[in-house]
């Protein structure tokens, strides 16, 4: 039987709530004990990299070690020797499944939840419904508590369970409650973006805008009610002025509370972080 490792990054709130899943682990033996190990180190070395922009103290003299064993480790457990043409070999009796999107991913947990869980998605639909929940958390604690399922899955059926066919409109969304009065900001920043060059994407998320090229080069976060924090991928740069550090997704951020704030100096640092995109 195969082991699996899967991750699921999901926005909740003002937040991103990362869930690491194994599956298929044997029962009662050292490759479950080392999962567990290793899946917590997982973890807790992703959330140091996302509050402080690197691994804990720990978790780099982890990962130091284990480069200093990187020579002695057998070539069999080398990554570069997992292609599907050596797993096929005589010597290689196992098959390595490889996950190539998010999509194949959530399909294939969307196919596992009636031999996982023990129900169909639709049985679980009506059970929620029955149980009168709406809140996704509250819909997650019932499922793992009253039902047994593992959090990965509760989450699964929990999102599909609260899933609409209404059209959202994510920005408008975003500046409502009493934001209205960022949108000319918002409207400016994209405005400005969408100068820089016709590559510019722009994607609304539930609680953002991403601005990407080849990659992410600013962020439009409407943090309070009267203010946006302007994400920009300036990594390397000091912080100076109105120029703070961020976090792990974004190096550094302007605070901007009208289209004012948006000057100059700001779009400089804006144009600077989408010539790094490319």
């Amino acid at each position: 039987m195969l082991c699996t490792v899967t991750y699921e990054l999901k926005e909740v709130g003002d937040a991103v709530e990362f869930s690491l899943i194994t599956t298929n682990v044997p029962v009662a033996t050292r490759t479950e004990k080392s999962m567990a190990q290793g899946g917590k180190f997982i973890v807790e070395t992703f959330k140091s990299v996302v509050e402080n922009g690197k691994p804990s103290l720990g978790g780099r003299m982890m990962l130091g070690m284990m480069n200093m064993f990187a020579p002695f480790t057998p070539k069999v457990c080398k990554s570069e020797n997992w292609s599907f043409e050596k797993s096929k070999s005589s010597k290689f009796k196992q098959e390595i499944a490889m996950a190539v999107s998010p999509d194949q991913q959530l399909k294939t947990m969307l196919a596992n939840i009636p031999d996982k869980t023990g129900k169909t998605l639709a049985a679980w639909k009506k059970l929620i419904a029955k149980s009168g929940l709406e809140k996704h958390g509250e819909i997650i604690k019932h499922l793992k508590g009253e039902h047994g399922v593992t959090h990965g899955f509760a989450n699964l059926i929990s999102s599909k369970y609260r899933e609409t066919d209404e059209v959202v409109d994510l920005v408008e969304a975003q500046y409502s409650a009493g934001k209205a009065g960022l949108r000319p900001v918002h409207d400016a920043i994209v405005k400005f973006a969408k100068s820089l060059g016709k590559d510019v994407e722009v994607a609304p998320k539930k609680a953002s805008v991403s601005l990407r090229r080849k990659k992410q080069f600013a962020l439009i976060v409407p943090a309070t009610k009267t203010r946006i924090d302007l994400g920009l991928a300036l990594k390397g740069e000091a912080e100076k002025g109105r120029l703070e550090k961020y976090n792990a997704m974004c190096s550094h951020r302007v605070r901007l509370e009208t289209v004012k704030d948006f000057d100059k100096t700001v779009k400089a640092w804006m144009k600077e972080a989408y010539g790094r995109s490319g």
